[in-house]
Parts: structure tokens; C-alpha cells; sequence
């Protein structure tokens, strides 16, 4: 509620600000930490232990809350459970040694998040060249800060050696997770969609016939469309995009065969994007011959990572028995 739209400097600002002072806080919890004990230095760190938590917090939920934006919940529900599970962690771990490594390498893994939700706003594209420049900016910065954290510290580089290898294993894990088209495709975001009648667009309103239902389908059967057996549907949808992004989706149809028990894909229909509009970029596709049972339309990026989601069900009646609605999209 309280995070500014990812459209304006705003936001990345307080996620960079976030990042540096988790970065500086570890840093000086360490340098009291290691030196010889006394009560100033071990008031000091006391606080540089409570700023890292605190600030790695923040930089956690500010991460979870642009992602969880960003993304279709079940295509990206191990992305959001896992952030969840470490915000919570952060406030439980106290064991200075165990929290080094947690602290390093949660650092690492949410720096790597933020930079990938970054750099697609200053290279003006979601993509996988921009995912490759978010690893790369990633990786040297990590090299810059442990070089650093040896060098304040007065200690070799390889102490940090467990610290290192779990950056590394992570930073394979989100390459498979970006490959398999896990990662949301930060920081386009799906405002709204839905099925329709039909829909026209009328100068800068798009209007659209939107089935009436009782009160009992409104409740128990919202996404149950019904249409005469080779009539028509549209699916609308609204994307967020940054106003600096410009970009190609894609809507792809897909019915669930019951006796293979699989989704079947219907070739997808491209169409280009202009971000910057806070209600989102407006577009529809359509299909004809829509058969009877259970259908989807997803919505992705073009590296094929997944936006948005709409599954509903389709009803074959007398379509002269349904009443419809017009409403402005």
C-alpha cells in the first residue's frame, strides 16, 4: 500500500538505498564482531546486529511485495513462499555464526531479485539479454563486496570461502529457475482481465459485453461463460509496464483435454506494448469454435515467461437466454 508504483525512480531508489545499507550494516557488525571484545565495541555491535535484520527486512519485503505484483500466483508461488520463508527466518536466526552465512547469502539472493526487477527499466526491455546484464551486474558487485568485507576486516578472502560457495549455488539455482520460466517477468504486471462477449474499442475506451449473472454464479460459478456451440469469446487484458519499456506479449490459448489430462495450446497471438499508462496497456484477442469444458489465457512476456493467468469454464446454452451488459474496459 505504501510502495510507490516500479514506474517511477521512487521505487528503485529506496530498493538501492535498502541494498547499501544492508551491505554497509553486515560489514559493521562483523568489524565489532571479530575484534577484541570490549563494551563499547560489543554495544556497537549489538546495533550493526539489529540495523542488519532490521534493513534486511525491508529489503526483503520491499522485494516481496514488487514481485508478488509481478507476478501470476501459481506460476510463481515457490518465488513468493520462498521470499516469505525468509523474511520470517531473518527475524528468528541470532547464532552469530549461522547468521553470517544466512545474512551473506539472503543478501545475495535478494540483491540478485532487485537487480533483475532493475535493469529491464534502464535497458528498456524484458528480456534475456536483460536477465544475463542483471547476473553479471550482480556477480561483479558481489566480488567488489568481498573484497571489501576482507579488506575493513583485516582477514584473508578464503575465510569467506562457505560464504562464496552458497552465492555461487545460488546463483545457479536462479539460472535454472529463469530457464524453466519460473522467475515472473519483473517488472511487467497484469492490472486486469477477463472474458467477454465481445469487445470494441471506441477511440480511448475499450467497451465490452460482459455476461449478467445471478447472484448464486456470481458467487459459486464467476469464471463460467456461457455461448452457443462455434460462437465467439474475447479475453482482455491490462499490462503494467514501466513507461520506459516497450515490448512484446503474447495471449496463448489453451484448452484441458480430459483424456490426456493436459492443457492443449492454441498458437499465440503476439502484439506490441508501450509502457508508461498507470491503468495498464489495453489489448484483446479472440478464438471461434470454442468447445465445451475448461479453457485459460495466459499471458507472457516475449522470453515466454508467464504474466498473467485467466482460467474459466465454457457452457454451451441457448444464447438468446443469456442477458449481457456493456462496460468499459
Amino acid at each position: 500500500m505504501t510502495l510507490p508504483s516500479p514506474d517511477t525512480s521512487a521505487s528503485w531508489i529506496i530498493g538501492i538505498v535498502y541494498m547499501l545499507l544492508v551491505g554497509v550494516a553486515i560489514i559493521a557488525r562483523e568489524y565489532y564482531s571479530i575484534r577484541s571484545i570490549s563494551p563499547k565495541r560489543e554495544t556497537y555491535a549489538g546495533y550493526a546486529f539489529f540495523a542488519t535484520a532490521f534493513f534486511m527486512g525491508s529489503f526483503l519485503s520491499f522485494i516481496f511485495v514488487y514481485y508478488f505484483r509481478s507476478s501470476d500466483i501459481i506460476a510463481s508461488l515457490p518465488i513468493i513462499l520462498g521470499l516469505f520463508v525468509f523474511v520470517i527466518l531473518n527475524e528468528l536466526i541470532n547464532t552469530r555464526k549461522i547468521r553470517l552465512l544466512f545474512d551473506i547469502s539472503l543478501y545475495f539472493l535478494g540483491s540478485f531479485f532487485f537487480i533483475i526487477f532493475l535493469v529491464p527499466i534502464f535497458v528498456r526491455s524484458v528480456s534475456d539479454k536483460a536477465f544475463i546484464l542483471s547476473a553479471v551486474i550482480t556477480i561483479l558487485y558481489f566480488i567488489s563486496y568481498f573484497y571489501t568485507l576482507s579488506y575493513i576486516n583485516r582477514i584473508k578472502l578464503k575465510v569467506y570461502r562457505r560464504e562464496i560457495l552458497l552465492c555461487i549455488s545460488i546463483l545457479l539455482l536462479v539460472i535454472i529457475l529463469f530457464m524453466a520460466k519460473i522467475l515472473p517477468a519483473v517488472p511487467l504486471s497484469l492490472k486486469s482481465s477477463g472474458v467477454y462477449k465481445s469487445v470494441v474499442k471506441s477511440g480511448s475506451q475499450y467497451e465490452a459485453s460482459s455476461e449478467v449473472k445471478s447472484l448464486y454464479d456470481k458467487i459459486f460459478n464467476p469464471r463460467t461463460y456461457s455461448m452457443s456451440a462455434g460462437g465467439r469469446l474475447y479475453f482482455y487484458s491490462s499490462v503494467h509496464a514501466p513507461t520506459s519499456i516497450s515490448t512484446r506479449l503474447s495471449h496463448t490459448w489453451e484448452r484441458f483435454d480430459v483424456k490426456s489430462d493436459k492443457w492443449i495450446s492454441y498458437p499465440k497471438i503476439g502484439y506490441e506494448i508501450a509502457g508508461g499508462r498507470t491503468g495498464g496497456y489495453r489489448a484483446y484477442t479472440y478464438r471461434d469454435n470454442l468447445g465445451e469444458g475448461k479453457w485459460r489465457v495466459t499471458v507472457r512476456s516475449e522470453d515466454e515467461r508467464v504474466i498473467g493467468r485467466y482460467t474459466f469454464t465454457i457452457v454451451y446454452t441457448n444464447e438468446s437466454s443469456v442477458k449481457y451488459e456493456e462496460v468499459s474496459l
